[in-house]
């Protein structure tokens, strides 16, 4: 966006805290390189560093104390700067109170601000039953005064919505009515409005539906990720307040809007399209209900209740691929399983079974089957009655598929298997097992075949669940196969195809592992982000150390590339194009780099990184093994050498 040169004089920016919360939210805040731009935090009445006691008060009486701390500030900064120009920040319940401030504020010194920044959204987490709901306006507001650091959980997404609509019913003007009192004030001057792409609850369109009712320029930011991604990350867009002009690029009306290259979760970026946006939205809300609320139990039981998954076959969430007449999505769009791994990793759902099990369905029982085979299995597979489990490692046969020892004799009728498979996904909760055996010895590597061995198969029984160092929730064992008999019918495919039908698959089993790698690397480097601008040591926020500084610009760039090759890879894959080679350097790339960011990470955090319950120590246990599973690095870069001809 081009910009006119900023102003010698700065800006004042003053911020008024979000609900409960205390200016000193913002002390880590630094201005925008090149703009003169200071920052300056305005407490509510009883709160800040310096306050005693907190003390209940009425909303005009609270908008005048804010008032006076605002001119005050100004009128002493510009004894010493004439013309000194100020604007206003407010999120949450702040952003009602920066409104009635600037306008008070503008009526006293006879001038306007040069701009308003409005954000209003709150976390997730405060869920409508956590809501103080019966509370009136009058006593929510000396509620949310008073209580100080409580107050901030009694105000959920709805409530912030509903008062800043009501606000800007009016045209040309606002209204800010709690009970009995009323303040109406004309916003005459340019605003600009925050908004969190991914928030469920306060949405972009929602915001610039609230640009229209101010009279003056406005212009809508778009800022990737949600919740507090607006107050967080701040920066670029308070740099608008201090520009003269409140333009969209290309001096456009501010209401086109303007994206923002900021992290904040998983990124979204012009690969996805609204559908896939609005299937995010979808697999979120699912996730938040169904999932999260029951997440710490299924992590200390190693397993996940059979309910989810019914549940999820029931939302659409299982076989996306498979063909809509066995209960499917028909959906071969490798996006929307992207987008589902995405939310799994933003909710911190430790279920990578969900994946492997879409990745089983996709690759080889929706496409190698006879018909009667997909009436069989796939319509429980899609509504998750059944659940789908793949084995091919083994004790002695990792990495190299052609030292499978599994043998599968062909006897009448059925192959009789005899063999080990170890840490296989889903494997107690699988009620269908894709086994690869030995079904020609002599051949090697070409004498392979995969069978569908099902739960209750004689001769087929599962070790106990393995403990292992991270993604707890998700079930692991052995499979033990001692003269098993299974039907000629379970064949999957022609005899001795197996390891061609692998090389097909396990490409997209690589993208997936890829997929999960550059979500958990973002969710990483923002939280590592969050936490270097909420940590203070020696006077400052940890993040403007230079060292600190240069590590997450690092990740930052790092990151951004993982998801450009993942982007491409994925449109390789929808069409048709998406080579072993390629899947092997995805593969291999971003699960190293999610280890190196999950250790930077961790070290960032200091000693809160390394505590169970930190989010971070978690992501660091949970990324280890990436690089093991689904191809190790190493075989991964042979894979490549010999694709150059080495």
């Amino acid at each position: 966006m081009s910009r006119a040169t900023p102003p010698k004089t700065p800006v004042r920016l003053y911020c008024f805290p979000h609900a409960g919360a205390s200016s000193l939210v913002y002390r880590g805040w630094r201005a925008p390189q090149g703009v003169p731009l200071e920052i300056v935090g305005v407490d509510q009445p009883g709160r800040g560093p310096r306050a005693r006691e907190a003390r209940v008060t009425r909303y005009p009486e609270l908008v005048a104390a804010m008032a006076d701390q605002v001119a005050a500030d100004l009128r002493a900064a510009r004894a010493e700067r004439p013309g000194m120009r100020w604007a206003t920040f407010g999120h949450s319940f702040g952003a009602t109170l920066s409104l009635s401030v600037a306008a008070t504020v503008a009526r006293r010194l006879g001038e306007r601000p040069e701009r308003s920044v409005l954000s209003a959204a709150l976390p997730p987490r405060l869920q409508p039953e956590t809501v103080i709901g019966d509370l009136d306006d009058d006593a929510l507001l000396a509620k949310m005064v008073a209580d100080g650091g409580t107050a901030s959980a009694l105000l959920s997404n709805t409530t912030m919505t509903r008062l800043l609509v009501r606000m800007m019913r009016e045209d040309e003007e606002i209204r800010c009515q709690f009970g009995r009192e009323t303040s109406t004030l004309s916003v005459d001057h340019p605003l600009v409005l925050l908004a969190a792409r991914e928030d469920p609850h306060v949405t972009p369109a929602q915001m610039a539906g609230w640009a229209e009712h101010s009279t003056a320029p406005s212009l809508r930011v778009e800022i990737p990720g949600g919740h507090f991604a607006a107050v967080l990350q701040p920066e670029r867009a308070l740099a608008l307040a201090a520009d003269g002009t409140a333009r969209a690029p290309e001096g456009r009306p501010g209401r086109e809007g303007e994206s923002l290259t900021c992290v904040s979760g998983p990124r979204s970026t012009p690969h996805y399209g609204a559908e896939h946006e609005d299937f995010r939205k979808m697999v979120r809300t699912f996730l938040e209900r169904e999932a999260v609320p029951h997440h710490d139990r299924w992590e200390k039981e190693g397993i996940v209740d059979r309910e989810l998954w019914r549940k999820a076959g029931a939302a659409g969430l299982l076989g996306m691929d498979a063909p809509t007449e066995y209960g499917g999505g028909g959906e071969p769009d490798f996006r929307y399983p992207a987008v589902f791994t995405e939310e799994l990793i933003r909710a911190r759902v430790t279920v990578p079974g969900f994946v492997a099990h879409n990745d089983v369905v996709a690759s080889y029982l929706a496409v190698r089957t006879t018909p009667e085979q997909r009436r069989r299995w796939l319509p429980g597979l899609c509504s998750g009655e059944l659940v789908a489990a793949i084995a091919i490692s083994e004790p002695d046969a990792g990495s190299n598929v052609a030292d499978i020892r599994t043998t599968a004799v062909r006897d009448g009728d059925h192959y009789v298997l005899n063999g080990q498979k170890v840490f296989i996904t889903n494997g107690e909760n699988a009620d269908l097992v894709l086994v690869a055996a030995r079904t020609a010895p002599q051949r090697g590597g070409q004498g392979l075949s995969l069978f569908v061995v099902e739960r209750g198969t004689a001769g087929f029984a599962r070790g106990n669940r393995l403990e292992k160092l991270g993604w707890n929730a998700s079930d692991t064992c052995e499979l033990f196969f001692d003269g098993c008999r299974v039907p000629a019918g379970n064949l999957v495919g022609k005899e001795h195809a197996g390891m061609a039908y692998l090389m097909t698959g396990l490409p997209r089993e690589r993208l997936s592992i890829a997929t999960v790698a550059v979500a958990a690397s973002e969710q990483m480097l923002q939280d590592a982000l969050d936490y270097a601008r909420r940590r203070h040591a020696f006077g400052q926020a940890i993040g403007s150390f230079q060292h600190n500084r240069f590590q997450l610009a690092t990740m930052d760039t790092e990151v951004t590339i993982a998801r450009v090759f993942l982007d491409h890879c994925v449109t390789q894959i929808n069409a048709g194009r998406l080579s072993a080679a390629d899947a092997a350097k995805a593969k291999w790339w971003t699960t190293e780099l999610q280890v190196e960011i999950s250790n930077r990470a961790l070290q960032l955090h200091g000693g809160y990184g390394y505590l169970r319950e930190s989010p971070i120590s978690r992501e660091w246990a949970n990324s280890r093994v990436q690089t093991i599973y689904g191809g190790t690095t190493e075989i991964m870069k042979e894979m490549i050498g010999r694709s150059l001809g080495l």
